[in-house]
């Protein structure tokens, strides 16, 4: 009896690691994505706003959202956004934005786009099961779509927003992200090619 109970307390405790390590890992996940749609619907507003304010002129780098102008004298932002560390160890870094010529809605010309780096991709895992990552941009895609998506798509810059709604989406990146706003550097380790990366049009 000791001996059948001594086992049975040794497969409750398995069973508890790992039914709470997963729920752990979706929760994360689910934190993942909310913070990084969050922050760049955040930035999204401040740049509308920034706009509108000033007849229609675009900012020439995320900086100036932080900044006083002529009609608000405390900026649009009191920081820019912060995108949360990936689970390959990466460190939470502002939000990232990148001007280049891409097609949207079938039409070509410039837009600029926001990126978030929702850590890398794990060769052979499956999306939303057997990497975190990949669930974090599952429920990017989810929510873009309105719908679990079957698969991550593979996708490069100013491509990805249009596997979703046609305003933001989630893809494993082809090559590397380039163009930064105002000259910036995209911070090391980031937005590079089997990232899981959330792409924001912008305008």
């Amino acid at each position: 009896i000791t001996v059948i109970a001594i086992a049975l307390v040794a497969v409750a405790s398995l069973m508890g690691a790992y039914y709470g390590g997963s729920a752990f890992l979706n929760n994360q996940s689910a934190a993942n994505a909310a913070s990084a749609l969050n922050s760049l619907t955040q930035l999204a507003g401040a740049w509308n706003a920034y706009k509108g304010d000033n007849i229609g002129t675009t900012p020439t780098s995320l900086t100036m959202l932080t900044q006083s102008n002529y009609i608000n004298s405390s900026g649009y932002l009191q920081a820019v956004p912060l995108v949360p560390g990936a689970a390959g160890g990466v460190a939470p870094f502002p939000v990232f934005a990148a001007t280049l010529s891409a097609t949207v809605n079938g039409v070509t010309g410039l837009h600029t786009f926001g990126y978030a780096d929702l850590g890398r991709s794990a060769a052979g895992a499956t999306p939303g099961i057997a990497d975190s990552n990949a669930s974090a941009c599952v429920r990017v895609q989810k929510t873009a779509f309105g719908r679990q998506p079957a698969t991550i798509p593979s996708a490069a810059q100013g491509a990805i927003f249009q596997g979703g709604n046609g305003t933001f989406g989630c893809a494993i990146l082809v090559g590397t992200i380039t163009g930064g706003l105002g000259a910036t550097s995209v911070p090391a380790g980031d937005l590079q090619t089997g990232d899981y990366v959330m792409e924001y049009l912008l305008q």
